[in-house]
């Protein structure tokens, strides 16, 4: 990959100096340099199934430089041992649009291509995770259960669900499953910080001072919790008879239930103890949300202020509704639609309202034209052209100047003559060139003009 100046987009020389304007560039040596010393080590934290701590030292080796083939095939695969196949797709579609010619990367993408059982398994995967979601959000734990277990059986490295299996596990009060859910997250990640933090607590609130084996904490929860044992025998009647779901819950209601009732009447002082314990988890998990969600809310606090100003200072103008109804979107999550209303505001005569339109832009344009631009290249990789031109046509339109602009054009291009029209592909190409001179890609056009002119 070729290093080019900042100033005129000219090549370097081998001394990182311009040709042009002779202007140095010391640190682009550095840079890489440390590129490739973050990969090394990421390379080395994978080997020792340190997932977590490889997928930051990688994430930090392509952010000093975004053209380390190595670093962001390896980080696809850290994704995907993960259970994050979404995200390692990214990865990889990344990687082979700098690196369209000898990349592995393309081999992955394939064979998932050829695959189409896998992408029908994440979809369902993200289903059932995003259901359990929202039973959680409904006080349904049961259900929640239910929907990760099948997501975790579904993608059996699906390292979130098995992490808030866990927490649902401690919420109904199951430490020994909780516990071996946790396991399975070690066994993934060894070094995983937020699976060691929930045991490491989940080990000392038992009061052990090792690490039990699953079979020796069944036999001490047993001998401590009379009610899990009958619990567990219920259950085990229940799926050697091969009842239905009704009459589980029959059994469930009119068996454990009634002997349930009966020991919480007779442990009232254990029972005010669990209660406290169960407030002050469910306090802890308020506060992880409250954290997680920080700085979507500052992002939503600003707009707001924005909105507000706007709606005070700017004149009853046709930007200032326009404005006023993308930030309405933007704030209900619907990035499509505020993007639309934004891509449709027309330039006004009040500084105030231009210049909220185009702080929202920066906000919305860059995400809505990069999902849109993966999805209309794995489009074109399916051979589905009107999807591919419909979306690759939008990630155009949503322009925000962000490094894979020109591939957008590049891939609208070849997706045009894909379809046969040749027109639009020549005019697509002439357009790379003439708003990307120095692009990546620019061999590529150049070579496809002379064939479509023939």
């Amino acid at each position: 990959m070729n290093r080019r100046c900042f100033r005129c987009g000219n090549v370097l020389t081998e001394d990182l100096e311009c040709r042009v304007c002779h202007q140095k560039y010391p640190s682009y040596r550095k840079a890489e340099e440390l590129s490739k010393l973050y990969y090394n080590l990421g390379l080395e934290r994978a080997k020792t199934r340190d997932l977590s701590g490889a997928a930051d030292t990688l994430k930090q080796s392509v952010r000093l430089n975004k053209y380390n083939k190595d670093a962001r095939n390896l980080l696809g695969l850290v994704y995907f041992e993960q259970g994050e196949t979404v995200l390692a797709l990214s990865e990889w579609v990344l990687s082979q649009n700098f690196f369209p010619e000898d990349n592995i990367a393309g081999k992955y993408l394939e064979v998932i291509k050829q695959n189409k059982s896998t992408l029908e398994t994440v979809d369902n995967t993200i289903k059932k995770y995003n259901q359990s979601l929202e039973h959680i959000r409904s006080g349904s734990y049961d259900l929640a259960i239910i929907n990760l277990k099948k997501a975790v059986s579904l993608n059996p490295n699906f390292i979130k669900a098995y992490l808030l299996l866990a927490l649902l596990f401690v919420k109904t009060g199951d430490t020994l499953e909780a516990k071996r859910e946790l396991q399975k997250v070690l066994q993934i990640d060894a070094s995983h910080c937020l699976a060691r933090k929930y045991y490491t607590d989940l080990v000392q609130k038992d009061g052990e001072e090792k690490i039990l084996m699953p079979e020796e904490e069944t036999q001490k929860l047993k001998q401590q919790n009379q009610r899990q044992i009958v619990l567990n025998q219920s259950i085990q009647q229940i799926a050697t008879l091969g009842l239905g779901i009704l009459l589980g819950a029959g059994l469930l209601y009119f068996l454990v239930w009634p002997y349930q009732k009966s020991l919480l009447t007779d442990k009232s002082e254990d029972l005010k103890k669990e209660i406290v314990i169960l407030q002050e988890e469910n306090n802890a998990l308020r506060q992880e949300k409250e954290t997680a969600d920080k700085e979507a809310l500052q992002k939503e606090q600003q707009v707001k202020a924005m909105v507000k100003e706007v709606q005070l200072a700017a004149q009853k103008t046709a930007a200032a509704d326009g404005y006023i109804t993308a930030a309405g979107a933007y704030l209900a999550g619907d990035f499509n639609a505020a993007a639309e209303a934004l891509a449709a505001i027309v330039p006004s005569e009040n500084a105030l309202v231009d210049t909220a339109v185009a702080q929202l832009k920066q906000l919305v344009f860059p995400k809505v034209s990069q999902a849109l631009y993966i999805s209309g290249y794995a489009a074109y990789s399916r051979n589905q052209l009107e999807k591919a031109i419909e979306d690759l046509t939008l990630a155009m339109k949503y322009d925000a100047g962000v490094d894979f602009s020109d591939d957008v054009i590049y891939f609208l291009g070849r997706t045009y003559e894909k379809a046969g029209d040749k027109a639009k592909a020549l005019e697509m190409f002439k357009l790379l060139l003439e708003k990307y001179p120095n692009t990546d890609k620019k061999g590529y056009a150049e070579s496809r003009i002379a064939a479509l002119s023939q």
